[in-house]
């Protein structure tokens, strides 16, 4: 075989069924060493880079964990669980009534938590005076001097729910908002049709939700020029002698929901709300109550919540949802609440609200933001004789 002197080919010994073709430099020596040093110094270059890169995440995850993102975003740590005897309910504010109503149920053999929040949503529908006239009938007309009911049931096993909203002449809100959830595919029905399936459905009778007292309240407002209100351009048959007041500046008296979480002794949880929204509310208002993640949220694996305060406020950040969620990342039912309440603080400062959480191990929390007085809810366990 004939060798030019300027670039010559030979074989590698390789195997009989492969050959390798390296080229000679010009003065005839081997170039494979020098392929060889060339391809390592490629295989060191992506080494390096890809160590480069290591340290970089290694240093800027931390960085936007502990330092960009805000205080809240990371959940804290959560104790060892703690596993408390079966079972537990909790409702908003000072009514120990509401919590021992549901635990006769629950302390029934075949007791369950959906049974146990509606008989407990239903003690304040039928006693509104006990619950501050803010559930049930006789309680916070609207701007036409109506009382109307919103009200939502959720069962954690089957993620159930069933809610009405604006409805009217029924005493039983959350009744009729189980037989939402028992009796049809829907979450929410609202108004007069909300009655009419009441009645026609359910056979629950029609009766006033209004009183004397409700109704002299109403005309002592209309005289004082329907002040205050929930408008922010007034109409022109309103009065305008006197400033008309937000929402989140309204009484606290105005805007109190019951709501109720319960777990019962196999292990399931649910949830229920109950209110007659706020007094002087335009009328057609739904607030947040018969809203799922807004009123309650239950999720069977993680736990269960409940709000309560101005409802128009924080159906626009579903705290229930994220205390929930906040819970499932690891935050104790106290720290989930207070986390959630955050993001509506920083918009509506003022605004009156509050949280109660149970998890599934029956571990109970709350926090509330801008109640004037302190937020106080109810519990009931087999560890207390009585809520």
């Amino acid at each position: 075989m004939s060798v030019d002197s300027r670039l010559s080919t030979t074989y590698s010994p390789v195997s009989s069924d492969t050959l390798e073709l390296l080229p000679l430099k010009p003065d005839g020596h081997d170039a494979s060493s020098s392929w060889w040093r060339r391809r390592g110094n490629v295989i060191k270059f992506i080494a390096g880079f890809a160590v480069l890169v290591a340290v970089v995440v290694a240093i800027a995850v931390p960085v936007y964990i502990f330092v960009i993102m805000k205080p809240g975003d990371v959940p804290s740590p959560s104790p060892t669980p703690i596993v408390r005897r079966l079972p537990v309910i909790v409702n908003t504010w000072p009514w120990p009534q509401v919590a021992a109503t549901g635990w006769k149920i629950l302390a029934e053999s075949n007791g369950t938590s959906l049974d146990a929040v509606e008989r407990a949503c239903n003690f304040c529908e039928d006693n509104p005076s006990v619950c501050g006239f803010s559930v049930g009938y006789g309680g916070n007309p609207n701007a036409d001097g109506e009382t109307t009911l919103d009200a939502m049931i959720m069962h954690g096993p089957t993620h159930d729910v069933g809610a009405v909203g604006c409805l009217k002449r029924i005493k039983h809100a959350v009744t009729v908002a189980r037989g939402v959830l028992e009796y049809t595919y829907h979450t929410l029905l609202v108004g007069e049709d909300a009655t009419n399936f009441a009645t026609t459905t359910l056979k629950l009778p029609e009766e006033d939700l209004s009183t004397n007292a409700t109704i002299q309240q109403w005309e002592a407002w209309v005289a004082a020029g329907r002040q205050p209100n929930h408008w922010k351009i007034q109409p022109s048959s309103y009065s305008t002698s006197s400033s008309s007041s937000s929402s989140s500046s309204l009484p606290d008296f105005s805007h109190d929901t019951v709501g109720v979480v319960a777990l019962d002794q196999y292990g399931d949880l649910s949830a229920a709300v109950s209110t007659n929204g706020m007094r002087w509310k335009i009328p057609g208002r739904v607030g947040d109550s018969p809203i799922p993640g807004a009123g309650a949220y239950v999720d069977n694996d993680i736990g269960a919540a409940a709000a309560t305060g101005n409802g128009d406020v924080m159906m626009r950040f579903l705290p229930s949802l994220r205390t929930v969620l906040n819970m499932g990342a690891g935050m104790t039912p106290s720290q989930a609440c207070k986390e959630a309440l955050s993001p509506i603080v920083r918009f509506y400062p003022n605004a009156s609200i509050a949280l109660i959480a149970l998890d599934r191990h029956g571990n109970y929390g709350g926090a509330c933001a801008g109640v004037q007085e302190s937020f106080t809810f109810a519990v009931q366990h087999p560890d207390l004789e009585e809520p």
